[in-house]
């Protein structure tokens, strides 16, 4: 978030880089897959947010594309971004 001074530690796992749009895409091994974006875990969502920060300053002009890839039904879910900022915000310092 704008003036948030903490350190990010993580590794995006693939990212696509467009002329218009970037896409990232985290890799998942859940026991578990969720059927929509709003049931994935608040977790998965914040790591996906702060990915998204980390972006953003780095390609101010493109889209920003967050997605996780389930390993156990072999698919793609591309989460809206506005549900990833909304999980990073709900981030308590603690």
């Amino acid at each position: 978030l704008p003036g948030d001074d903490r350190v990010l530690y993580g590794v995006i796992d693939r990212l696509l880089v467009t002329p218009s749009e970037i896409i990232y895409a985290d890799i998942k091994t859940n026991a578990v897959v969720p059927e929509t974006p709003q049931a994935v875990p608040l977790g998965l969502l914040r790591q996906m947010g702060a990915y998204a920060q980390a972006l953003a300053p780095l390609y101010p002009d493109r889209k920003i594309t967050p997605a996780i890839v389930w390993t156990r039904t072999a698919s793609l879910m591309v989460l809206p971004h506005d549900l990833v900022t909304a999980a990073l915000q709900t981030t308590v310092d603690g």
